[in-house]
């Protein structure tokens, strides 16, 4: 969420993000916080999936794939769990005065939204 200290991280060991890398729809929000988070969310309008098209996805390929969610996000509390497993830590990009965890998150999510569930 605050692209910025990651990219300070990569220059502190020598590594570097070029601006061509980041994500248009990022380039001037590197830190997304309270009041720029409705600007991101416009932005990224095309990117939004419903969780019924989450299930029919993970249906369809559910031997294929890990489709759970890997990272959950509450503006409210600024908080934000991962449970992303790669060497990225998300949790150390959370901007200032927000509470980030690498920890499982998935019985915080009403089951009517476990799209990664099969129903009985």
């Amino acid at each position: 969420m605050d692209y910025q200290k990651r990219i300070e991280e990569y220059r502190k060991i020598g590594r570097e993000i070029k601006e061509e890398y980041i994500d248009e729809k990022r380039k001037d929000l590197l830190c997304i916080e309270e009041n720029n988070v409705l600007l991101f969310l416009k932005r990224i309008e095309e990117d939004e999936c419903s969780t019924g098209d989450l299930k029919n996805l993970f249906l369809q390929n559910q031997e294929e794939d890990d489709y759970r969610p890997s990272l959950y996000v509450d503006f409210d509390k600024k908080l934000l769990y991962s449970m992303y497993i790669e060497p990225a830590s998300y949790e150390d990009y959370v901007p200032v005065g927000w509470n980030a965890k690498y920890k499982s998150f998935l019985d915080i999510i009403p089951a009517e939204k476990r799209y990664w569930e099969k129903q009985n």
